[in-house]
């Protein structure tokens, strides 16, 4: 094991510290790190260099800090505080993981619950952990271990003999994929009955009653008339089986059987398409089951698999808005979807319509201004949806809500020189198909934005810089007629006038078939008696030339 001094000197953990520090975001070089500081840890005991053993938090904690979905990694790191033994720092660890999956992680509740097993002395304790686990990953289709060691401790620490039965009463009615053991220690148990009052254990009386014709309160407990009544239980359990494990089969076959990837990767890996799609048709068929808890250990159970993918974020929040109506549930997700999606447009324009229900219109503001600081300042490397809605969400939280209807869209109100100085760059810089979205988008905005106002910051302002590439296309001069054209605050024969002695004598100029079919297809639709004079500013163009 190496000393503190030894760690200064050490060229190779250098390096590796150098690595993630300049590639936080690549996995392997933290795994490399790790792996390092470990071997020179080993042994691992409780003599470990002081100087080391801060290096190990804090390459594990800064690592799950980048990748918090790394099931794996905290339970390492949980089990390197456990050898230490430190067993309070052990149980804050995997608490705060479990946080992370909103308590919907198998992995980690079964990992805790065997170090649980160890160190918690106190019945009550565990077996509230245990019954914690069990609202939360008790549905879950691989969680037979996790029920086994329950079973197990009940045998062994309860002194209630029925408990047991009635908690494997609960798994038999679950679709596992282990769901033959249970069944089996299920008619283990019917058939170490030695009484005909302990078949209460199984079922109520009046249930055991009405649908079996047992009697419990008999005279004769422990001849024929409980060889009888244990027979017409395992007959019913047989028909449950069934039941069951038709269930069981039907779910593999369609989903689980071809999931491949059940743990989180790294942001480069790449999820088949097939296993995408077959994720999204079983979360689909979760949300029918209309079973709570199985929906939500089903989205997070995908959202671990998937998490670099928008699809299952997406999805997830629109279940919690559309079907449950929790649209605080649908922000959280979207907020974590941000963090982890690679692709975050889509998440963006959802989480804004999320946060502007919710009326947190000053959080999404932040959120955006984040999202450009992450980005540098620099708007022109932002995708183009998620520029567009940073536009309109910029807009939106500049005017008040509450404005009065009696109120003027121009009283009070400017859009800022800063905004509008960012469409102008990036304007700019977008190619044609950007330009064909971005202007009808602002021209469309304008109970927001004043049109006298569009008109002077923007239009205006394009004609007087020159840009040939605005000014050379027909949409362009057909978007600035449009404006005019629905500008309320004009006058019909105001509008016709600035139109055909304004706009259409700077546009035939340009002597452009594109913009002259542009605009004879804005006069035709709006303005038919006006074609003419159209044609006449094209046709003296053309002569002048």
């Amino acid at each position: 094991m190496l000393q503190s001094f030894e760690l200064d000197t050490d060229s190779k953990l250098h390096e590796r510290l150098l690595k993630v520090s300049k590639f936080p975001k690549t996995l392997a070089y933290w795994e490399e790190l790790l792996n390092y500081l470990l071997q020179l840890a080993s042994p691992l005991n409780k003599s470990i260099d002081r100087q080391l053993c801060k290096l190990i938090r804090y390459a594990y904690e800064s690592m799950l800090l980048q990748f918090p979905y790394l099931e794996n990694y905290h339970v390492d790191y949980a089990l390197f505080e456990f050898k230490l033994g430190s067993t309070a720092k052990m149980h804050k660890i995997f608490q705060k993981a479990l946080d992370i999956f909103n308590q919907r992680s198998i992995l980690l509740w079964v990992e805790y619950l065997k170090l649980c097993n160890e160190v918690v002395m106190s019945d009550k304790a565990l077996f509230k952990k245990y019954e914690t686990a069990e609202r939360y990953i008790g549905l879950h289709f691989y969680a037979g271990e996790f029920w086994e060691m329950y079973l197990e401790q009940i045998r062994q620490r309860c002194k209630l003999p029925h408990r047991y039965v009635t908690i494997l009463r609960k798994v038999i009615e679950i679709p596992l994929y282990d769901y033959s053991v249970f069944y089996s220690l299920w008619l283990q148990c019917i058939q170490d009955v030695k009484d005909l009052r302990q078949l209460k254990w199984f079922a109520p009386c009046s249930e055991l009653w009405k649908k079996l014709k047992i009697n419990v309160c008999l005279t004769s407990r422990r001849g024929p008339e409980l060889q009888e009544a244990k027979a017409q239980l395992r007959k019913v359990t047989k028909e449950l089986y069934m039941v069951v494990q038709y269930q069981v089969m039907e779910i593999y076959n369609l989903f689980e059987g071809k999931l491949v990837t059940h743990t989180y990767t790294s942001p480069s890996t790449l999820i088949p398409h097939e296993e995408i799609t077959t994720w999204t048709k079983y979360l689909d068929y979760t949300a029918t089951l209309r079973i709570y808890p199985l929906t939500s250990l089903n989205f997070q159970r995908a959202a671990t698999v998937l998490a670099h993918y928008d699809v299952v974020w997406l999805k997830w929040a629109n279940w919690h808005a559309e079907r449950e109506g929790d649209y605080v549930s649908a922000q959280n997700v979207l907020v974590k979807g941000l963090q982890l999606s690679n692709r975050k447009a889509r998440i963006l324009s959802r989480l804004a319509v999320v946060m502007i229900r919710n009326g947190e219109y000053s959080e999404l503001n932040t959120i955006y201004d984040d999202l450009i600081t992450l980005y540098q300042g620099k708007l022109d490397a932002l995708d183009l949806q998620s520029f567009l809605d940073y536009v309109q969400i910029k807009v939106f939280l500049t005017q008040p809500i509450s404005q009065s209807r009696y109120k003027s869209a121009n009283d009070d109100f400017l859009i800022s020189e800063e905004l509008m100085e960012i469409i102008l760059k990036r304007l700019s810089s977008e190619d044609e198909a950007g330009h064909r979205i971005l202007l009808p988008l602002l021209n469309q905005m304008y109970q927001r934005v004043p049109r006298d106002l569009l008109e002077k910051k923007l239009f205006q302002r394009i004609i007087s810089s020159n840009w040939s590439q605005f000014l050379s296309s027909g949409y362009f001069w057909y978007e600035y007629c449009h404006m005019v054209w629905f500008d309320t605050g004009r006058s019909y024969l105001e509008r016709r006038k600035y139109i055909t002695k304004e706009i259409w004598p700077q546009a035939a100029r340009y002597r452009n078939d594109g913009i002259c079919n542009a605009l004879q297809q804005f006069a035709a639709s709006y303005s038919p008696d006006d074609l003419a004079i159209l044609s006449e500013l094209f046709d003296s163009n053309s002569k002048s030339e």
